[in-house]
């Protein structure tokens, strides 16, 4: 897991983020233990299937908030997948001690912490 959307990120990979990801805090998730079957496999599930019912399973929350769904979600270049979190909709801060990213993808549920005051980046908030 990554804040591809965090400055330090951006500053070293030396490239943006797509623009339909303009205003969200950007979390990707690499090597998922899922796998699409070709022309839908079994269950019928396509790649847009599983595309929608992994953005329906991504969440964004602090402490004491409501927690935020994901707005967007869409496979990146190396396979994993980006997360997008609209900022209007969760706005963190430095004083955000437990801010958790959490994907369930129908077999297991992954969750991440961040603290928001380990997240600081030339003096900014860098999520």
């Amino acid at each position: 897991m990554r804040r591809e959307s965090a400055q330090p990120v951006l500053d070293a990979l030396r490239a943006p983020l797509p623009a339909e990801f303009a205003g969200h805090y950007v979390i990707s998730v690499t090597n998922l233990p899922i796998r699409i079957a070709p022309g839908g496999g079994r269950g019928g599930q396509t790649a847009d299937d599983l595309l929608e019912g992994l953005q329906a399973g991504a969440s964004l929350e602090a402490k004491g908030r409501e927690t935020a769904s994901a707005g967007i979600a869409r496979r990146n270049h190396i396979g994993g997948f980006l997360f997008g979190f609209f900022r209007d909709s969760l706005r963190l801060s430095t004083a955000d001690r437990d801010i958790v990213f959490r994907l369930y993808t129908g077999q297991l549920t992954i969750t991440t912490k961040f603290d928001g005051k380990a997240m600081m980046y030339h003096g900014k908030l860098a999520v």
